[in-house]
């Protein structure tokens, strides 16, 4: 299997598309994900070593992959703001499902 295309698989798992970020959201989505200040840190520093957005997209993977190999929990993806769980939707479904009517 393609290198390349594994890392793509292994951030989509993740929730981060990689085909369709700029090597600096790749970053930021990375980043936002890893639990401590150092984690982030250290990331950054060997992201600034990686000269193709392909190194980099490998060395995100990567980084993911091993926390997931040391079962150290990662930080959830952040909520986006489209979310089909927020808004009126809620209040409309609840009203329908009252256990009785009034009259």
């Amino acid at each position: 299997m393609n290198a390349l295309f594994y890392a793509r698989e292994i951030l989509t798992k993740y929730g981060i598309s990689a085909a369709g970020l700029s090597s600096e959201a790749l970053r930021v989505a990375v980043v936002a994900r890893l639990p401590r200040s150092d984690d982030r840190k250290q990331f950054n520093a060997m992201a600034d070593k990686c000269l193709t957005r392909d190194d980099l997209t490998n060395l995100a993977a990567r980084t993911l992959k091993a926390f997931e190999k040391r079962r150290t929990p990662l930080r959830p993806p952040p909520l986006g703001e489209d979310d089909s769980d927020l808004g009126g939707k809620d209040d409309d479904t609840t009203e329908s499902q009252a256990p009785y009517t009034v009259r």
